[in-house]
């Protein structure tokens, strides 16, 4: 994996830019640089070692997703009657509302995912240190907020055997359900979700394996890891707001975008009863 350090969305932009990182071009923002590229789903699994003595196994049981699903669909498949929805159209809903899936959720606007990255604030006991990034570079950096760049084509052309994004709309998800590696594909009708459309919304798709997508050896060769120093974060995100007009309203394009911005801006202000 390649590292680089970003202290400002000048130097942001130029490093994504970059001709050796221009096919990365979906995008994922983390708030800590320790998190790894894992859907929602497989973060909560359990670990289950049946056996005994020297002949023992090993698997990992998951939340019920497909009960999940089959709730969701029930609920609100009356408000999308005009649509035609495939299995993975509920699962896209699912993921965009904060519902456990097998999703991740990518971006193609760099930016969004640089707003995911330092929109909540961390402060370590290495925040005021004096800045080692130029020596020494950490993916694991505690004191560091993260964006995933990838190349979602060279991911498929190893895990689906085609060099293009893939469209899962047509395929049931049982069958999806029995992919092996991660996929990258995205939403054929995006107007499905107002979030989906305003974050440019892209996805892998994980299938049997529960291993993080930044532990595959082919996507971790050509993966761009930017670390965005902690004491950098406010500034980043001020500006962001200022000369992108990227912030919770923005991005989150419905009362749930407003209570965050709203939260946001009283945070720490304090006023006499």
């Amino acid at each position: 994996m390649k590292l680089e350090v970003a202290k400002n969305i000048n130097e942001f932009l130029n490093i994504i830019h970059k001709t050796d990182y221009f096919n990365n071009n979906w995008f994922r923002g983390h708030r800590d640089a320790h998190f790894r590229l894992e859907p929602s789903l497989y973060r909560g699994k359990k670990e289950v070692i049946t056996g005994a003595g020297r002949i023992q196994l090993r698997h990992y049981e998951l939340n019920d997703e497909n009960l999940a699903i089959k709730e969701f669909k029930k609920r609100v498949s009356s408000s999308y009657a005009n649509y035609n929805l495939s299995d993975i159209d509920y699962l896209y809903m699912m993921q965009h509302h904060g519902i456990e899936t097998r999703l991740l959720d990518f971006s193609t606007n760099p930016l969004i995912a640089l707003f995911f990255s330092v929109a909540e604030s961390k402060r370590t006991e290495n925040q005021f240190k004096k800045s080692h990034y130029s020596q020494k570079l950490d993916e694991f950096a505690e004191d560091c907020s993260s964006v995933f760049c990838i190349n979602p084509k060279t991911i498929n052309k190893v895990s689906f055997g085609k060099e293009k994004i893939i469209d899962l709309s047509y395929v049931k998800f049982k069958d999806i359900q029995n992919l092996l590696t991660p996929v990258c594909i995205e939403p054929t009708d995006n107007s499905i979700s107002t979030r989906l459309k305003t974050q440019n919304g892209k996805f892998v798709l994980f299938g049997s394996e529960v291993n993080p997508l930044d532990w595959y050896d082919v996507p971790r060769q050509t993966m761009l890891k930017i670390l965005i120093p902690n004491s950098k974060r406010e500034r980043i995100l001020f500006n962001l707001d200022k000369k992108f007009d990227i912030n919770y309203t923005t991005v989150y394009p419905d009362i749930e975008g407003i209570k965050l911005y709203v939260k946001r801006k009283v945070e720490n202000n304090y006023k006499k009863l």
